[in-house]
């Protein structure tokens, strides 16, 4: 459904320019939910940005090779970007609160997209598409709310019209980011359970964006993760759980709290996200690394597969 190869994306700042992806390979197959895991400002956001060319004018974008589905889009125009987004990849960003239009009502912000895409379906179809897709995402009484504004729904309810607009032409890729941060954790568990169930009644592949690994184990089939823009670690969610290679998954995945385990203080990743205007020579988490070697200093390492199926960019991996 998706493949993307050396993507790498600079943006243009007052202090310099931020290489925020540094040439990262990956690809989305049909029905399959996968994880892109790593702390706040690895470049998992910008990476799902710029495959949809949603960035601002000052990040430069470039890669080899992306496509979708049968639409290549590694050079594309207005037209090419115009088939894809909404019908082939659809994209539900962080906050709710911040995504939504404020002056007008729901019901308008959900059929806009299909009205785009359809110019001769009629107003009255539209909003009977709406409350269809609002009963799809499980917001009772759908037909009460498509005169409300956004201030009148709650954050989950919020979310799940989010959802909705994102499924308003059938997309094959449903990019989430980060869809769970700022609800509680009944809601949140709610999300993700529809989130699964729409994966497995449609068929609709899922990239799920997140900083929280033990969230992405619940959902996803596959987790990649990443750190200072490039690709540290990926394989199924299995084995990035149970046997991680990259240190810095091992760190990761031992740093959150959690019930199948009796210890009295949590392991830290020491030390902190490398300022991306001023990247480490070598392997960029080798400052923050136990395993660190001198040869961790010189070159960055290369991925390298195991025979699990994972790959793991690092000279000295753990749980061989």
């Amino acid at each position: 459904m998706l493949e993307v190869k050396n993507l790498h994306v600079r943006i243009k700042s007052m202090r310099g320019e931020v290489h925020a992806v540094r040439g990262i390979d990956l690809f989305i197959s049909k029905g399959e939910i996968v994880g892109l895991v790593g702390e706040s400002g690895c470049g998992k956001t910008t990476a799902m940005l710029a495959i949809c060319r949603l960035l601002s004018d000052n990040a430069i974008i470039s890669a080899d090779k992306i496509i979708a589905g049968e639409t290549d889009i590694t050079n594309p125009d207005e037209n090419s970007l115009l088939q894809i987004r909404g019908s082939r990849i659809a994209y539900i960003f962080q906050d709710p609160q911040a995504s939504l239009n404020p002056v007008l009502t729901i019901g308008d912000q959900i059929t806009e997209g299909i009205m785009i895409k359809d110019k001769s379906l009629s107003r009255e179809n539209a909003d009977k598409r709406a409350v269809e897709l609002m009963n799809k995402v499980k917001i009772n009484n759908p037909e009460i709310w498509l005169g409300s504004y956004p201030h009148q729904l709650s954050g989950g309810m919020k979310q799940r019209v989010m959802i909705a607009i994102a499924l308003s032409n059938s997309p094959d890729i449903l990019i989430a980011d980060e869809p769970t941060t700022s609800l509680d954790v009944t809601v949140q568990s709610e999300i993700l359970k529809l989130l699964k169930d729409l994966n497995q009644s449609i068929g609709m592949s899922i990239v799920f964006i997140t900083h929280d690994l033990s969230v992405a184990k619940n959902i996803c089939g596959r987790i990649i993760v990443m750190y200072a823009g490039r690709i540290a670690e990926v394989g199924s969610t299995e084995k990035i759980v149970n046997c991680p290679h990259h240190p810095y998954t091992f760190k990761l995945w031992n740093s959150i709290p959690r019930i199948d385990r009796d210890i009295a203080r949590l392991e830290i990743i020491p030390g902190n996200v490398p300022n991306p205007l001023d990247l480490p020579a070598g392997c960029k988490f080798h400052p923050r690394c136990g395993y660190m070697q001198e040869k961790c200093t010189a070159i960055e390492p290369e991925p390298v597969s195991f025979r699990d199926g994972s790959a793991a960019a690092c000279y000295f991996p753990v749980n061989l």
